[in-house]
């Protein structure tokens, strides 16, 4: 198999189709993590693990973020 430019870090590398939800990709692009112009193209390994990280570290700030305010919600309802 030969190197392809990856279009996201424009590396050098094997680029393979990545299935990202359309959830997953709406919330990637909004973070400034991936650009319109790659949704769909196929992408490096590097660059799927990165996204992928991306994505489980901004569900846990927000899993987080959840539970501060319910436990804020429950302090104030005692």
């Amino acid at each position: 198999m030969n190197d392809k430019c990856c279009p996201r870090c424009e590396h050098q590398s094997i680029l393979r189709p990545r299935g990202f939800s359309d959830q997953a990709i709406a919330s990637l692009v909004s973070w400034g993590e991936m650009e319109k112009k790659v949704v769909g193209l196929p992408l490096c390994d590097d660059c799927h693990s990165e996204l992928r990280d991306a994505l489980i570290e901004n569900l846990r700030v927000a899993t987080e973020k959840e539970l501060q305010i319910g436990r804020a919600k429950n302090n104030r309802a005692s």
